[in-house]
């Protein structure tokens, strides 16, 4: 194994150490390709002197290399993340950068490239969006049913019972953005006021087709918008897509976590069954806890028109019904 003399890493502190001390993965790459040094904790994960720095990967995992080493080449930096093994630690989600090198003229020589160990935080990510998802749910509901119930004739102690429910609710949903970091996103609906009635134009009676696999959800959906819109309710994303094949709706509200098909695979089925059949594009609106920028992105590339939020207050919901179907009907 070839060592790299100059090399040296820091941890944060003190004296930078030799780069065979690091616990940061080195390779030291020619224009090939193959590896011209590397450090010991890049040996671990594969790689010796003179061997392509790919081997033994798999198929997906090379691929990705190859288009950061294409990347390198025209003078750029590449990040990608693969699953490989990695000595003691063994198997571990690792985050590889790969940037050219240029020697004193300025021709380009080789290539650096590093791989730290990602999978702690991939699992902390995760586990803090499940967590957010699992809290913010049922308390949707809880916002939900209190603005509802204001809005209905009460004695003024009951009033005032609901607004302080529903207040904390949504003090509650602004602590976990705060706790758990929940990113900004296409609706903030959590901090949203529920600043007077919004009346339901008149358009004909929508029909709506809602898929939620939190029985409550659904029902605070139809009682939201039960006044003015026939509301069906499915529980999974493979019983929405059956549902829409089988009638024609105005408007879909989908959630994204559900069993047996997700919500973004059955918006991505649903546009597919359209452009097949020919039909007219139905909007679709993403109503759900999942508002990380990822779950945003990928809803937008399914086919969805919206995001909103939960919880959210019944006024925003009505207000982005109404704001889709007249947009779909012009």
């Amino acid at each position: 194994m070839a060592r790299i003399d100059m090399a040296t890493c820091s941890p944060g502190y003190g004296e930078p150490r030799p780069i065979h001390a690091c616990s940061t993965a080195f390779w030291r790459l020619g224009l090939d390709g193959r590896i011209r040094a590397v450090n010991r904790s890049a040996a671990e994960i594969g790689g010796r002197a003179g061997a392509a720095w790919r081997d033994g990967w798999s198929r997906e995992a090379r691929a990705a290399a190859d288009r950061a080493l294409a990347t390198a080449r025209s003078g750029g930096t590449a990040v990608f993340r693969v699953e490989t093994g990695w000595g003691s630690r063994g198997r571990v989600q690792a985050e590889i950068t790969v940037t050219p090198l240029f020697d004193d003229s300025g021709e380009l020589e080789g290539f650096s490239a590093s791989a730290r160990d990602v999978t702690l935080e991939l699992e902390t990510a995760a586990f803090l969006a499940n967590l957010n998802h699992e809290i913010r749910t049922p308390l949707h509901g809880l916002v939900a049913a209190a603005a509802i119930l204001e809005a209905r004739p009460l004695a003024p102690a009951d009033r005032e019972l609901a607004s302080i429910m529903r207040a904390s609710a949504l003090a509650l949903a602004g602590q976990l953005k705060r706790v758990l970091g929940d990113p900004s996103c296409a609706s903030a609906s959590a901090a949203l006021p529920d600043d007077g009635d919004v009346a339901p134009e008149s358009c004909g009676r929508l029909r709506i087709l809602v898929a939620d696999d939190h029985p409550t959800n659904r029902r605070v959906v139809e009682l939201i918008l039960g006044e003015f819109a026939s509301v069906r309710t499915v529980n999974d994303g493979l019983q929405a897509i059956e549902a829409f094949a089988e009638q024609p709706f105005d408007l879909v509200l989908m959630d994204i976590q559900m069993p047996v098909l997700d919500g973004i695979g059955a918006v991505s089925e649903i546009r597919r069954w359209e452009a097949a059949h020919k039909r007219r594009r139905t909007p679709i609106a993403m109503l759900t806890a999942n508002t990380d920028p990822a779950n945003v992105a990928a809803s937008r590339a399914a086919g969805a028109d919206r995001h909103i939020a939960k919880p959210f207050t019944p006024n925003l919901l009505v207000s982005c019904v109404q704001e889709l179907v007249h947009a779909s009907a012009a």
